[in-house]
């Protein structure tokens, strides 16, 4: 099996009220499991550190901006192969997935 670097972004919430951080453990921890290099942004606990709102338009104003610099500032450090992401419009500006699609092979589901 060939092994990739991925940077994944992902909420652990399956719901607004979830801290199980369900698609952490879903998504996150087999790929790691199965061998894979993966940097891990979790938006919840991102919105959370930075004093936004859990879904709000601030979060997602503010992922926007910082979604690329976080992206490639780790690409740098070394390339990744895939970047995988879980995300919609209330989330993130579709134009930042589109840069980042110009780098890297890009799956967003």
């Amino acid at each position: 099996m060939k092994l990739y670097r991925i940077f994944l972004a992902i909420g652990g919430k399956a719901t607004p009220t979830d801290n199980n951080n369900m698609w952490v453990r879903n998504l996150y921890e087999p790929l790691v499991e199965s061998g894979h290099d993966v940097y891990l942004l979790n938006i919840d606990e991102y919105a959370q550190q930075n004093g936004l709102g859990y879904m709000s338009v601030d979060a997602k104003e503010r992922l926007s901006n910082d979604l690329p610099k976080i992206f490639n500032r780790e690409n740098a450090i070394k390339p990744f192969d895939i970047f995988f992401s879980y995300f919609h419009t209330a989330q993130i500006i579709p134009a930042v997935l589109k840069e980042i699609k110009k780098k890297v092979f890009t799956i967003n589901y």
